[in-house]
């Protein structure tokens, strides 16, 4: 079954490399996804690099503004990571990623680099062993049994090369006092792209962080690092001179082995048969389990924008968990306690999600009480001193009450001395661009009806904008309060 975890493989392919086990001339057993003994004698590659010349180095870069970017980066693009040409670096990433956060006044710039050297192939140098060879019996040549015990030993293909790389991943964090002056450093960016092909040589003069900063931006940085040699750079780099670690780098990056290239027997002897068709084989269980760790922090990370779509994501994981299962022995505990977990985190969201829906429902039903305000019709103060419409924290579960934030603004003139009889007017309004006012409450600070009036002058629950107009009685002052609880707009649009 294809799924994200499979890919076909007949006579040739890829799988991703296991660096504790693998070498060249293994063999290996595709259906139960196991390293076997070689059948030839052994093959030691050298360990020289090509000409830089040959040295294949692609940059991608991405700009993340808001939380519900940054949760679909880690759920479709980071997984692009998890492929078999780049298995390890979903690893390093996710270290990375977790401490990743986004805000008004907070952005994440992510840039990657692969160094990839061009893919390596032994097949010339590999010989059958006498050990083999005694497999197909005095007469040296096909018969079914023969073949057979030569597969149950050997495996159906054997790793007749590799493909290197080294990888430099940066998470960089950017932050400022205002959103405008995040907004001025972020046009002076490039924008986003992926994949651009850059020589060895001109890669030291790319600019890693940014040239254009002002001294109100601040930034940090969290670098991972597959394949380098510089003990300056360890796996993971806490810094605030990106372009130092990326400079470092390129100087002392030494690829590692991430693919291995697989072959099968009947390429190089007649007396196996050649696969009839394609099997169709899951990714290395270490994916998935990486996966469920990934989706975890996607989960936690904002679990209200996007919870719908991420549960499902999670439950579609779950079901593709099966081909995995298929291939894993029966006391594979790893793999149960990964589906266990993933089935956890879908609990989770669809509790979240079933809470959403019912604050959604309540915000609608609410909104109708803003008509309890009539517009410009004034109210006069009284022994009760509050006036509450719509909803607040305290009216919803304990899970979403982080999310109905609230916002207060006070208006206390001080009493006239010279005890003239004249009223003081002020207005209060609440501008909220990029939330929904779910629940309002106007306050008295007296406790008698001596305080003034309050009306509403324009705005109304579930627009941004809510403003109430006040006006004192005498010259003795007054004490009024305006609160407003709002939510994020994409939990108002999207629930």
């Amino acid at each position: 079954m294809d799924s994200m975890f499979s890919s076909n493989i007949r006579e040739h392919g890829s799988i991703p490399w296991d660096d504790n086990y693998m070498k060249i001339g293994s063999g290996y057993d595709l259906h139960k996804q196991q390293l076997l003994r070689s059948p030839f004698w052994p093959c030691h590659p050298s360990s020289e690099l090509p000409s830089t010349d040959l040295h294949t180095l692609e940059i991608s870069s991405k700009i993340l503004r808001d939380e519900e970017t940054l949760l679909q980066y880690m759920t479709s693009d980071t997984r692009a990571l998890a492929s078999v040409f780049t298995v390890f670096n979903l690893k390093a990433s996710l270290e990375a990623l977790k401490t990743a956060q986004c805000s008004k006044t907070s952005m994440i710039v992510i840039k990657r680099c692969t160094i990839t050297l061009p893919a390596e192939h032994y097949e010339r140098l590999l010989e059958l062993s006498d050990e083999a060879e005694s497999c197909f019996g005095r007469l040296n040549w096909y018969g079914e049994d023969n073949a057979r015990t030569f597969k149950t030993r050997y495996g159906q293909y054997y790793i007749t090369g590799r493909t290197r790389q080294s990888t430099f991943f940066a998470v960089s964090t950017y932050s400022a006092d205002t959103k405008q002056e995040l907004d001025r450093f972020a046009s002076t960016l490039s924008v986003d792209f992926n994949g651009k092909a850059v020589s060895v040589e001109a890669a030291s003069s790319f600019e890693m962080g940014s040239s254009n900063m002002s001294g109100s931006i601040r930034e940090t940085h969290e670098v991972v690092v597959v394949g380098c040699s510089s003990r300056n750079l360890q796996h993971r780099l806490h810094t605030i001179d990106i372009q130092k670690a990326w400079v470092d780098f390129l100087e002392h990056y030494t690829p590692i082995p991430v693919l291995a290239h697989i072959t099968h027997y009947a390429n190089i002897d007649i007396r196996i048969k050649h696969p009839e068709g394609s099997l169709s084989i899951t990714e290395d269980f270490r994916n998935a389990a990486e996966l469920a760790q990934l989706l975890q922090v996607a989960a936690r990370s904002n679990r209200l924008v996007g919870a719908r779509a991420l549960e499902i994501s999670v439950q579609s994981t779950i079901l593709k968990l099966a081909d995995i299962h298929v291939y894993a022995e029966d006391d594979d505990k790893a793999l149960q306690q990964c589906v266990a977990t993933l089935k956890n985190v879908r609990e989770d969201l669809r509790g979240v999600w079933d809470r959403r829906r019912k604050l959604a429902k309540m915000m609608t039903e609410t909104e109708g009480q803003t008509e309890k305000w009539k517009l410009n019709k004034w109210v006069k103060a009284h022994s009760t001193p509050q006036w509450k419409i719509g909803i607040c924290p305290d009216d919803v579960h304990e899970s979403l009450c982080n999310e109905v934030i609230e916002y207060r603004e006070d208006w206390d003139p001080e009493s006239k001395r010279d005890g003239m009889p004249v009223c003081l007017k002020n207005e209060v309004s609440m501008c909220l661009p990029g939330r929904r006012i779910v629940g309002a409450q106007v306050e008295s600070g007296w406790q008698d009806d001596t305080n003034g009036w309050w009306r509403r002058t324009y705005g109304s629950l579930g627009e941004d904008t809510l403003a109430i107009g006040f006006e004192t009685q005498h010259f003795r002052g007054g004490s009024w309060a305006l609160i407003v609880w709002a939510v994020d707009n994409n939990i108002y649009t999207e629930a």
